[in-house]
């Protein structure tokens, strides 16, 4: 029994490192522009569904999956931005809420439309393969995605405290009024983060997509997670 509860407790943990990404990319949104994200879910799933395809077409790593969901999302979540959310930043919350509710709503149809409703299961051979270490039993996918979380989590984190571009990030959440008077690009910092919040989302959907079968009506555990 205290080994079940061990494994438990430290595959909880691992998970959790990703659900940390995952809300991490949610916070960076919202502590900037003060918008809550009702489609990040679906990001998530649009991860899932990167890491599900280009291991099943290119037979690449999960990790190198990430990677291309991380550009792939970012790009996305600029563009999204720049066309769409921009227009709705200083509007009232309930504006806000009903445009993102859409947009996932969108997210998930096209999803239903482009891969229908059957459950796609990523093929990775991480999903075979274990390491014990004493009572523990671990998959190395969940060991993986959890290691690559963390080190995403560390490396975004010093970028945003010691880079030119971090400094902006936080004068643009702290006073943005501030940042206009003195020369920042408000605009421009918006949908970089905007495309960063999409990029987390995308990473940690392609890192757990040998864990979760990709199937578009997956995004609610990820946006609204039960306690």
């Amino acid at each position: 029994m205290l080994s079940l509860w061990l494994n438990v407790i430290a595959g909880g943990v691992l998970i959790g490192l990703v659900y940390g990404l995952v809300a991490l990319g949610l916070t960076i949104i919202f502590g900037v522009m003060r918008v809550v994200n009702f489609a990040h879910g679906e990001m998530v799933v649009f991860g899932i569904y990167i890491g599900y395809w280009t291991v099943q077409i290119c037979d690449i790593p999960i990790v190198l999956a990430a990677a291309i969901a991380a550009v792939v999302m970012f790009v996305f979540g600029y563009l999204l931005e720049t066309l769409v959310v921009k227009r709705f930043v200083n509007r009232p919350h309930h504006y806000q809420f009903i445009v993102f509710i859409g947009l996932s709503l969108l997210f998930s149809g096209v999803l239903l439309m482009s891969f229908g409703p059957d459950p796609r299961p990523t093929a990775s051979q991480l999903s075979f393969q274990t390491v014990s270490v004493g009572p523990l039993t671990l998959d190395w996918a969940r060991i993986q995605a959890a290691a690559t979380a963390g080190l995403l989590i560390a490396a975004l984190g010093a970028y945003l405290k010691y880079s030119a571009f971090g400094r902006s990030l936080r004068g643009a959440a702290n006073n943005r009024l501030g940042g206009l008077v003195v020369g920042l690009n408000i605009p421009r910092v918006y949908a970089v983060t905007f495309g960063i919040g999409a990029a987390c989302a995308g990473v940690a959907g392609a890192l757990i997509s040998p864990l979760f079968d990709a199937q578009p009506y997956l995004a609610v555990d990820f946006t609204l997670r039960p306690s």
